[in-house]
């Protein structure tokens, strides 16, 4: 079964009653601490999540009728240092993967833009949701498990019209909101995995631990501020931008494990749950294991972002390539768009 296990606080619990056993535990605050600044660069990766779908190669889309609808595809690393401070807070190895890259956010999204009529403005819209049937095959190829929704608008004023000489300019506001989660596999140290616990009159208590993932949960609001250039040259859009985030972000982290419970009374075991081991600990008047392992912190500071890229134009079709990177976290980003404009 699933449950959210504080590994930490139950292995104190055990060996505090288990001399033989010796084991060098870290504590839940260096955990908590470590967190703490991963959630703080993790709002980099946020800001990128919540911008996909919401930035075009065309710094403006043009007056109505015209208009564009597509997808986008893309992915925000948060950087690989910050996250090893959490594994090392919990005393295991990061998985060689997420050093080099770092943890990777995948999104997907529909997108849309039309201009509107009488005023130099388009309006965008855009939703990002990443299926059940997905974020498995996700899961399959790289082990990392995920979940992921997006809601954004945005209106772009442009203040300057492409023509012949000059580029497009415009400046956009926009607001998102986006909830999600991703959980990663992690080599749990085999002393982790089995302990017993001689309880007397009520038996010998085992609780063996499996497949643990380590699991980030987030949601944010955040409004964005953008401005951007762009100029068509033949079959090619290069452009470049800057946008501003404010908003909250609340981010969650926690171990997650499949466990099992037995008891052995009198030469016969009985399978049990985590909550009967708890209530035996409470009877036994041992302290009960934490099972909430899980750490929330809050990264709400403002952040800016760079972006750019190059746009392939092939009648109303038009694939663009788009690269972010937020300079107080290096974050990076990455986000392929395929749609149709006119």
């Amino acid at each position: 079964m699933k449950k959210t296990l504080s590994v930490i606080a139950l292995v104190m619990v055990l060996t505090a009653t288990a001399p033989a056993q010796s084991l060098a535990i870290p504590t839940l605050d260096s955990f908590k601490s470590a967190f703490q600044g991963f959630s703080n660069d993790m709002a980099g990766s946020l800001a990128l999540n919540s911008s996909v779908g919401t930035t075009w190669s065309d710094a403006y889309t043009g007056g109505f009728p015209h208009f564009g609808a597509g997808f986008s595809l893309g992915t925000a690393f948060a950087s690989g240092g910050a996250l090893k401070s959490v594994f090392d807070a919990v005393g295991i190895d990061m998985p060689v993967e997420l050093s080099n890259i770092g943890l990777p956010f995948p999104i997907v999204a529909a997108t849309a833009k039309i201009g509107l009529p009488f005023l130099p403005l388009d309006l965008g819209v855009k939703l990002g949701y990443l299926p059940p049937a997905t974020g498995e095959s996700i899961r399959s190829l790289t082990g990392v498990s995920t979940e992921y929704v997006n809601l954004g608008a945005q209106v772009r004023l442009a203040l300057l019209q492409e023509n012949l000489l000059f580029p497009a300019v415009s400046l956009g506001l926009g607001a998102n909101y986006q909830k999600g989660s991703v959980g990663v596999p992690i080599p749990l140290p085999g002393t982790y995995k089995s302990f017993s616990q001689n309880l007397a009159l009520l038996g010998v208590w085992n609780l063996t631990i499996s497949d643990p993932n380590l699991g980030l949960s987030w949601e944010s609001t955040t409004y964005d501020a953008t401005v951007q250039v762009s100029k068509r040259l033949l079959v090619v859009t290069p452009y470049a931008g800057a946008g501003y985030t404010i908003g909250t972000n609340a981010v969650r982290a926690g171990i997650t494990n499949a466990m099992t419970v037995t008891q052995t009374l009198n030469g016969v075991t009985y399978n049990k749950t985590v909550e009967e081991l708890s209530a035996i600990f409470a009877l036994a008047g041992i302290p009960a294991p934490n099972l909430g392992f899980t750490s929330e912190a809050q990264a709400n500071d403002p952040v800016m972002r760079l972006y750019g890229g190059i746009a392939l134009n092939i009648l109303v079709l038009i694939l663009d390539v788009q690269a972010t990177y937020v300079p107080l976290t290096n974050n990076l980003g990455t986000t392929l768009t395929a749609r149709l404009q006119i």
